[in-house]
């Protein structure tokens, strides 16, 4: 079990560097809902540092998951790709665990004020470059699961990004 666990893990990283598509997961409603579940915990904990406690940082990431299941499904539906909304949808919350993973300790970095030091403006470089990451990855996985090109993954992509920072700070408090 172990073994398959690590593969799987493996997997996600692989989705993240762009080596593997989505179709590369099993279509699994476990799957489903152990990545999006802990999609939901790692951005609670990363959120929580920009969103101004934990409450408001669950409530926000269960948003932001469920506009990107929503749209997922809508997309697919478009196109006519229904069967593959678990294995898309797997792909999207486990990339999204990995990033936030990799964000954790670039916010701490950072730190209250950024500016104050050489670390806090070297955390924001690296927030920014994983801010790119993820919508880079967000893309491939779209690509591959709505069966189009990279430019348009990537065009779905920043439009995301824009609609739910729009979304975000219009129903929250943002510092």
């Amino acid at each position: 079990m172990f073994a398959a666990v690590k593969r799987l893990i493996y997997r996600f990283v692989e989705i993240c560097l762009l080596r593997a598509p989505p179709q590369a997961l099993p279509a699994s409603g476990f799957l489903l809902w152990l990545t999006a579940l802990l999609a939901l915990l790692s951005g609670t904990l990363a959120g929580g540092f920009r969103v101004g406690g934990m409450d408001t940082a669950l409530v926000a990431q269960a948003l932001e998951l469920l506009a990107l299941a929503l749209l997922l499904r809508a997309g697919l539906a478009v196109r006519g790709h229904r069967g593959r909304f678990t294995q898309a949808a797997s792909a999207l919350f486990g990339s999204v665990v990995v990033i936030n993973l990799a964000l954790l300790p670039v916010q701490l970095m950072m730190g209250a004020d950024p500016a104050a030091s050489f670390i806090g403006q070297l955390g924001v470089l690296l927030f920014l470059l994983l801010l790119v990451w993820s919508l880079v990855v967000l893309a491939h996985i779209l690509r591959h699961a709505l069966d189009t090109d990279f430019v348009v993954g990537s065009l779905f992509s920043i439009g995301y990004f824009l609609f739910m920072n729009w979304l975000v700070q219009l129903l929250f408090t943002v510092p």
